[in-house]
Protein backbone atom coordinates (compact mmCIF):
# COMPACT_ATOMS: atom_id res chain seq x y z
CA UNK A 1 0.00 0.00 0.00
CA UNK A 2 1.32 3.76 -0.65
CA UNK A 3 2.26 5.56 1.70
CA UNK A 4 1.94 9.65 1.85
CA UNK A 5 4.26 11.46 4.12
CA UNK A 6 2.55 14.81 5.68
CA UNK A 7 3.95 17.16 7.56
CA UNK A 8 1.90 19.08 10.63
CA UNK A 9 1.90 22.35 10.89
CA UNK A 10 -1.54 23.35 11.92
CA UNK A 11 -3.51 20.16 13.42
CA UNK A 12 -6.34 22.05 12.67
CA UNK A 13 -5.73 21.78 9.21
CA UNK A 14 -3.64 19.25 7.57
CA UNK A 15 -3.74 18.65 3.44
CA UNK A 16 -3.73 15.27 3.06
CA UNK A 17 -2.97 14.27 -1.33
CA UNK A 18 -4.63 11.04 -2.47
CA UNK A 19 -0.88 10.03 -4.61
CA UNK A 20 -3.39 7.77 -6.68
CA UNK A 21 -5.53 10.98 -8.16
CA UNK A 22 -4.30 14.15 -6.83
CA UNK A 23 -7.29 15.04 -5.00
CA UNK A 24 -6.71 16.90 -1.78
CA UNK A 25 -8.40 17.22 1.01
CA UNK A 26 -8.05 19.39 4.10
CA UNK A 27 -8.56 16.79 7.54
CA UNK A 28 -8.58 18.35 11.45
CA UNK A 29 -6.88 15.68 13.68
CA UNK A 30 -6.15 18.33 16.77
CA UNK A 31 -8.20 15.32 18.48
CA UNK A 32 -4.80 13.11 18.11
CA UNK A 33 -2.29 15.67 18.78
CA UNK A 34 1.03 14.13 18.12
CA UNK A 35 -0.29 10.55 19.07
CA UNK A 36 -1.47 9.95 15.65
CA UNK A 37 1.10 8.58 13.74
CA UNK A 38 -0.52 6.45 10.13
CA UNK A 39 -3.66 6.77 9.54
CA UNK A 40 -5.40 4.36 6.41
CA UNK A 41 -7.20 6.62 4.17
CA UNK A 42 -9.98 6.26 1.26
CA UNK A 43 -10.21 8.93 -1.07
CA UNK A 44 -13.00 9.67 -3.24
CA UNK A 45 -11.48 7.70 -6.32
CA UNK A 46 -11.89 4.46 -4.75
CA UNK A 47 -7.92 4.26 -3.60
CA UNK A 48 -6.87 3.44 0.07
CA UNK A 49 -3.33 4.45 1.22
CA UNK A 50 -1.11 4.94 4.26
CA UNK A 51 -1.00 8.72 5.94
CA UNK A 52 1.97 9.38 8.14
CA UNK A 53 2.38 12.24 10.07
CA UNK A 54 5.56 14.26 10.58
CA UNK A 55 5.40 16.30 13.43
CA UNK A 56 8.54 17.84 13.01
CA UNK A 57 9.16 21.75 13.02
CA UNK A 58 11.28 21.48 10.02
CA UNK A 59 12.19 19.25 6.92
CA UNK A 60 15.00 16.73 8.14
CA UNK A 61 16.85 15.74 5.26
CA UNK A 62 18.54 12.10 5.16
CA UNK A 63 22.56 12.57 4.49
CA UNK A 64 25.67 10.36 4.82
CA UNK A 65 27.97 13.99 5.13
CA UNK A 66 31.52 14.46 6.52
CA UNK A 67 31.55 16.38 9.44
CA UNK A 68 33.15 17.62 12.90
CA UNK A 69 32.30 18.13 16.56
CA UNK A 70 34.51 20.35 18.84
CA UNK A 71 34.08 19.20 22.51
CA UNK A 72 36.61 21.49 24.64
CA UNK A 73 40.12 21.23 22.85
CA UNK A 74 39.22 17.89 21.27
CA UNK A 75 37.89 17.71 18.31
CA UNK A 76 36.01 14.27 16.68
CA UNK A 77 34.67 12.97 13.32
CA UNK A 78 31.28 12.88 12.53
CA UNK A 79 28.98 11.09 9.48
CA UNK A 80 25.99 13.47 9.89
CA UNK A 81 23.22 11.09 8.89
CA UNK A 82 20.44 13.83 8.74
CA UNK A 83 20.36 17.74 8.35
CA UNK A 84 17.56 19.97 8.99
CA UNK A 85 17.33 23.91 9.51
CA UNK A 86 17.06 23.21 13.22
CA UNK A 87 19.88 20.41 13.81
CA UNK A 88 21.65 17.68 12.86
CA UNK A 89 21.72 13.81 13.84
CA UNK A 90 24.85 12.10 13.57
CA UNK A 91 27.43 8.92 14.60
CA UNK A 92 30.50 10.15 16.46
CA UNK A 93 32.92 8.74 18.94
CA UNK A 94 32.48 12.39 20.64
CA UNK A 95 29.38 10.82 22.51
CA UNK A 96 31.13 9.50 25.43
CA UNK A 97 32.23 12.97 26.06
CA UNK A 98 29.00 14.68 26.28
CA UNK A 99 25.40 14.75 27.85
CA UNK A 100 21.87 16.33 26.72
CA UNK A 101 22.15 20.39 27.77
CA UNK A 102 26.13 20.24 26.50
CA UNK A 103 27.02 23.17 24.27
CA UNK A 104 29.48 22.02 20.86
CA UNK A 105 31.02 23.27 17.69
CA UNK A 106 29.87 21.43 15.00
CA UNK A 107 31.37 21.83 11.20
CA UNK A 108 29.57 20.14 8.13
CA UNK A 109 30.59 19.36 4.89
CA UNK A 110 27.87 19.59 2.36
CA UNK A 111 27.58 17.53 -1.03
CA UNK A 112 26.83 20.50 -3.44
CA UNK A 113 28.84 21.67 -5.63
CA UNK A 114 30.80 23.88 -3.93
CA UNK A 115 31.17 21.64 -1.28
CA UNK A 116 29.71 24.23 1.25
CA UNK A 117 30.62 24.73 5.04
CA UNK A 118 28.40 24.75 7.48
CA UNK A 119 29.46 25.91 11.09
CA UNK A 120 27.42 26.34 14.27
CA UNK A 121 27.55 26.50 17.66
CA UNK A 122 25.07 24.10 19.44
CA UNK A 123 23.40 22.48 22.15
CA UNK A 124 22.97 18.72 22.52
CA UNK A 125 19.67 17.38 22.49
CA UNK A 126 19.87 13.70 22.31
CA UNK A 127 23.00 11.28 23.54
CA UNK A 128 22.71 7.42 22.25
CA UNK A 129 25.32 4.52 21.36
CA UNK A 130 27.51 6.43 19.03
CA UNK A 131 24.46 8.77 18.15
CA UNK A 132 24.20 12.88 18.54
CA UNK A 133 21.74 14.80 18.16
CA UNK A 134 22.40 18.61 18.27
CA UNK A 135 20.30 21.78 18.23
CA UNK A 136 21.48 24.61 16.31
CA UNK A 137 21.84 27.94 18.65
CA UNK A 138 24.32 29.97 16.77
CA UNK A 139 24.85 30.15 13.13
CA UNK A 140 26.86 32.79 10.55
CA UNK A 141 24.65 34.22 7.97
CA UNK A 142 26.54 32.35 5.59
CA UNK A 143 26.19 29.04 6.68
CA UNK A 144 22.39 30.06 7.10
CA UNK A 145 21.86 30.59 3.57
CA UNK A 146 24.02 27.55 2.15
CA UNK A 147 22.08 25.40 4.80
CA UNK A 148 18.68 26.77 2.88
CA UNK A 149 19.66 26.02 -0.34
CA UNK A 150 20.76 22.90 0.59
CA UNK A 151 17.61 21.72 1.93
CA UNK A 152 15.50 23.01 -0.81
CA UNK A 153 13.22 20.19 -2.34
Amino acid sequence: MIEQKVYVKNPEEVVIACPHCGLTRKANIRRHPESLKRAKVRCKCGKSFVVAFEYRQHYRKATELKGSCVVGSNTYGMTVKSLSLGGLGGVTSAYRKLKEGDMVEVEVVLDDHRRSRIRALCVVRQVGDHFLGVQFQDMDQESKRQLGFYLMP
